[in-house]
Parts: structure tokens; C-alpha cells; sequence
């Protein structure tokens, strides 16, 4: 058996290796937490981007897209109307069938909607004053006629090189 003094050493050491632990789990504590605060300073003080103040309106974004693209107003739509003696929408392609049996078949005309708002109807006929694309870029404009008494077309660009 042990004697009192003997139990009251080991009683102490172990007291001591006890506290001394405590200490040790004390300390990296503290380091961690030390490292932890370092860690939030420097992301404080890292550069933000560009947008970051306005962080807060990133949400609201994709709901002002849709007010915006929803508050657009429609085109108007295409008016195919037959005053003159003629739908639109055939003086068009009569119009661009004979300018392309010419000595060119491949010139480009303007979009059907902004073609549509280049003729003008009256009672006698239709006239469509625009313009056609060439193949090598250069723009030339055109007169276009339908007379509804007799139903002639004439076609005669404006301007041609001789």
C-alpha cells in the first residue's frame, strides 16, 4: 500500500498534468479564435468589387427585366389592306419579282413591316416608294406603281448609273 505522503505526490502530479491541460486547451483556444478574427479582418479588408454596394438590388434585377420587357408596346401590327385595287402585301411581291428579273437577282428589299409603311393607297392604285440593297452594298431607291383601272404595275429604280 501507499503511505499518505506517497498519495498526496501522485495526487499533485496528476492535479498538475490536469491543469497543465487545461491550459494547453486554454491557449489553442485562443489561438484559434486569433486566427479566426485575422481571417474576418483581412476579408474586411480585402477589395470588394464594383458591385458590391449595390448588392442589396441583385435580387430586384430579374423583376425589373420583366416590368421592362412586359411595359414594351407591341409592333404594330401588318396591315394587308386592299384600298387602291391591291392587297399590300402582293404589291410587295410584284414589286420585288419585277426589279429582280432585271440583270440582279439578288437584292435585298426592306422587312415586309417597313415596307408596308413606305406605300402609300389612294383610289386609283397603290404607289411604294423604298429602297432595295445590291449585292455589292450600295443602296438605291425606287418608285413603284400600281394603277387600279387598268392593273399595270410599273417598276423604275430612281437614280441608276447609266
Amino acid at each position: 500500500m501507499l503511505s499518505e505522503e506517497e498519495m498526496r505526490r501522485i495526487e499533485a502530479e496528476e492535479l498538475a498534468l490536469a491543469r497543465a491541460r487545461e491550459v494547453a486547451r486554454q491557449r489553442a483556444r485562443t489561438r484559434l479564435s486569433a486566427y479566426a478574427y485575422r481571417r474576418e479582418v483581412r476579408a474586411a479588408l480585402r477589395p470588394r468589387p464594383g458591385w458590391w454596394p449595390v448588392r442589396w438590388a441583385l435580387p430586384f434585377v430579374p423583376l425589373a427585366l420583366v416590368v421592362v420587357l412586359w411595359a414594351q408596346p407591341d409592333p404594330a401590327p401588318l396591315t394587308d389592306d386592299a384600298l387602291g385595287g391591291i392587297r399590300t402585301s402582293d404589291l410587295l411581291e410584284r414589286c420585288q419579282a419585277g426589279f429582280r428579273a432585271g440583270p440582279s437577282e439578288e437584292l435585298r428589299f426592306p422587312s415586309p413591316r417597313e415596307a408596308a409603311a413606305q406605300v402609300s393607297s389612294s383610289a386609283d392604285g397603290k404607289r411604294w416608294e423604298g429602297f432595295y440593297t445590291q449585292p455589292d452594298g450600295t443602296r438605291r431607291e425606287f418608285t413603284c406603281s400600281y394603277t387600279a383601272a387598268d392593273g399595270s404595275l410599273r417598276a423604275e429604280a430612281l437614280g441608276e448609273e447609266p
